[in-house]
């Protein structure tokens, strides 16, 4: 089981929860403000052997994410997810195949209040102003709360294999799933908000997603040898229901990374981590209502170098990352008739922020001890993320915020348990 909690300050644009990959339809405010989310991830599997070499697997995942708001509008989101994956998996001699189906559902439930009704209402304050974008650029405003559903359906499937080539380990994991999702609007009686009276599908949501994981590596009692490479397609498809032309949206996304590490060892357990990592990233978002076509490759290349520091019953990891963003390609067509507050306050930074060439620097550190809560190991950990920009993009500077700045720091505290 995994929990985590994270809060946002001064965090605009966004009064959604947990995201699919370009994911359209959801509710923003210009106005900042403070935000709470949560996620808890349950997974549970078991396996059983049928006859010699033959096994059945099964495993169930759970997974339930919740935010709000302080800052009027104010969201109150729930999410819902359950998915259940039988398999079945061969094994001869050091190679087990394997094969999966994916099936599940997930259901969300996105209210947008307004405990001032006076900033729902009022022409004096447009930065809190409640807009749901549909697509990358064409939105619709509203003047009062907002309540809304979704539904998922998840299908899918998957491939493994693992075997020894040469004292090289081999794994490779391959995934090709579908979400279908629906989106509701709620119209409710005026005096019992949360009591639904007729439930209107206001659009739809297609996303497929194809990913590709393997991993080799090698181990003895000097050094380990790790190369790990991970690649993903998002194909994602978007209809408003009031829009009679089909699809007003679409998302296409590829991302690919490879990392390498080599571990040296002293006494036969790790001392000295050493690295590199090469990401290149690639989307297109085509809103056709809005007209707005927006376009963007960048590569990310870091070094890394680790040590570790151990006592009697704890150990302490040291771990250093510099690196550095680089945009190839940051093209965006908007026309000016087409121009409004999406345009300005989400399009224009974001072209912006990824147009831009950028220096980041990761710092982490771990300690561990099989001890500190006597029945099971855990460790504390910390980590710092860095980002300080080099240049700016080509954007004219007076279509951006004047609040834009140079550099983003990132701080996070963990504790694990190792049961």
């Amino acid at each position: 089981m995994l929990f985590d909690k994270q809060w946002d300050d001064s965090l605009a644009n966004n009064l959604a929860g947990d995201l699919q990959a370009g994911e359209p339809f959801t509710h923003f405010a210009i106005k900042p403000g403070k935000y709470e989310r949560q996620n808890i991830r349950f997974e549970a599997g078991m396996g059983y052997r049928l006859i010699e070499g033959l096994y059945l697997g099964s495993l169930l995942n759970y997974n339930y994410h919740w935010s709000t708001g302080s800052v009027d509008p104010r969201p109150d989101n729930k999410l819902f997810q359950l998915t259940y994956t039988p398999g079945l998996f061969y094994k001869v001699g050091n190679t087990v195949l394997g094969g999966e189906y994916v099936i599940g559902k997930a259901d969300g439930d996105f209210d947008i209040g307004f405990k001032n009704s006076m900033y729902a209402r009022s022409q004096l304050y447009p930065e809190r102003q409640l807009w749901l974008n549909t697509g990358y650029g064409y939105t619709a405003k509203y003047g009062k709360e907002a309540y809304s559903q979704s539904r998922d359906k998840i299908d899918g499937w998957k491939f493994s294999a693992s075997t020894i080539l040469y004292n090289w380990n081999v794994k490779v994991n391959y995934s090709n799933t579908f979400l279908a999702r629906k989106n509701f609007n709620l119209l409710t009686n005026t005096d019992s908000i949360n009591n639904p009276i007729k439930e209107t599908i206001h659009s739809k949501y297609e996303l497929v997603t194809q990913k590709l994981d393997a991993l080799i590596f090698t181990d003895n009692s000097v050094r380990n040898h790790q190369v790990h490479f991970n690649a993903e397609i998002n194909e994602g498809t978007a209809q408003l229901m009031s829009s009679p032309g089909g699809a007003n949206y679409l998302f296409d996304e590829h991302n690919a990374q490879v990392q390498y590490l080599l571990s040296l060892k002293k006494k036969e357990r790790v001392n000295i981590e050493l690295g590199f990592e090469a990401q290149v990233s690639h989307f297109a978002k085509k809103d056709f209502l809005a007209m707005h076509f927006y376009e963007n490759t960048k590569a990310d290349f870091s070094v890394q170098g680790g040590k570790y520091l151990y006592g009697k019953n704890h150990s302490l990891k040291i771990t250093a990352q510099p690196g550095l963003i680089l945009p190839f390609t940051n093209s965006l067509q908007v026309p000016e008739t087409q121009v409004n507050v999406f345009t300005k306050s989400i399009v224009y930074p974001e072209y912006d922020f990824l147009g831009s060439t950028f220096f980041t620097g990761k710092l982490g550190l771990m300690y561990y001890s099989p001890s500190m809560l006597r029945l099971a190991g855990s460790s504390i950990s910390l980590n710092i993320n860095y980002l300080q920009k080099l240049k700016d993009s080509d954007i004219n500077r007076t279509l951006v915020p004047t609040y834009t700045g140079k550099n983003q720091l990132q701080i996070s505290l963990g504790f694990q348990i190792f049961l």
